[in-house]
């Protein structure tokens, strides 16, 4: 009788290996990223899927900065620009002439004028200041104005009375002061304030 061992060795070894291979997992091949896709509806009933392209990114080379796209404007953005420009300009013209104004109403070396009540928010465009007047002693008068939506002095009433002489001066001039008119948003009303005026007999 034949040895049938070496055949049962031969069979043994195959079902080990068949084992093995059986047991091992093969790892999967490292796939592409999945690409990006979005659906665009064309009819009420029809969708369509589209591919969706990454956005490009240019790189630049260690420690360069990336250059950025200088955007040009369009001529309406540059007329807005230039408009903008020149408000600020005849602005801080106004503010100039406005501080002079104030050093010369209340910085007078013959008169001092203080402007007090609501038209003191009223910027001031045209003033006439009195003269200098041959006075013995220094002179406070002291005005109660009524000022129209136009900006113009209405009426005038004296307060505190001093010489006649400055008395007429002051109202004089005061018919000739206009302050800024009332905005047209605003409704046209009366606005009253007190105007003081000091005469200095020697200024130093």
């Amino acid at each position: 009788m034949k040895d049938k061992r070496p055949y049962l060795y031969s069979l043994a070894i195959h079902l080990v290996v068949l084992l093995i291979f059986a047991f091992i997992t093969i790892s999967p091949m490292s796939k592409k990223p999945e690409e990006e896709w979005v659906e665009i509806q064309t009819l009420p009933t029809t969708i369509i899927r589209k591919k969706v392209s990454a956005p490009s990114i240019k790189k630049t080379k260690a420690g360069e900065k990336p250059l950025k796209t200088k955007e040009e404007k369009t001529p309406e953005e540059k007329l807005v620009e230039e408009r903008l420009r020149q408000e600020m300009l005849a602005k801080k013209e106004i503010e100039e002439k406005e501080k002079k104004l104030a050093q010369q109403l209340f910085g007078s070396s013959s008169v001092n004028v203080k402007i007090e009540g609501v038209i003191s928010q009223r910027r001031l465009i045209n003033y006439v200041l009195p003269p200098k007047l041959p006075l013995l002693s220094d002179v406070t008068i002291k005005v109660k104005v009524v000022v129209d939506p136009d900006g113009y002095v209405k009426s005038v009433d004296f307060l505190k009375k001093g010489d006649p002489t400055a008395e007429r001066s002051v109202r004089n001039v005061l018919f000739q002061w206009r302050f800024e008119p009332l905005k047209k948003n605003i409704k046209p009303h009366l606005e009253e304030g007190i105007i003081t005026f000091r005469f200095v007999v020697n200024p130093r």
